[in-house]
């Protein structure tokens, strides 16, 4: 996955770069005539990574991140909480246990693991680099 950015504060070897969020509705023509989501290009994202190619305070620089990591986070924080809400779920209701324990022990399967994930995730991110600058394209 790659994403450009701008450069907007350096420290002694990282750089703080800001970069536009994108939405599904990027490459739609009619984006300014729809009313079905916000398609603002207002939204600013600041990363932080290893300044690897000596970027100051103002080059477009172009980062990258292993699509895998980002697939795989996608799925954690995802897909597995409804997994295990529907198996919890279903377990309780095939042994009879009545209608609202079903319900609550599913909504904690998904909440518990759900927290659990972006926690440790949080703290992954913040402790090993996911992102990195693989180019600069513009200095300024």
């Amino acid at each position: 996955m790659t994403q450009t950015g701008v450069v907007v504060e350096r420290k002694e070897n990282t750089v703080k770069i800001k970069v536009m969020r994108q939405s599904a509705c990027e490459g739609c023509k009619q984006k300014k005539y729809c009313s079905g989501g916000d398609c603002s290009h207002e939204k600013p994202i600041f990363i932080e990574v290893q300044n690897t190619l000596g970027a100051d305070v103002g080059d477009r620089g172009e980062l990258c991140s292993d699509n895998r990591f980002v697939l795989g986070t996608a799925f954690a924080v995802f897909i597995l909480p409804i997994l295990l809400c529907f198996i919890v779920y279903g377990a309780l209701s095939q042994n009879g246990v009545s209608e609202a324990i079903c319900v609550g022990s599913a909504a904690a399967a998904f909440l518990l693991p759900f927290c659990g994930i972006l926690f440790f995730l949080n703290r992954y991110v913040k402790k090993y680099a996911c992102v990195a600058m693989r180019q600069i394209i513009a200095k300024k």
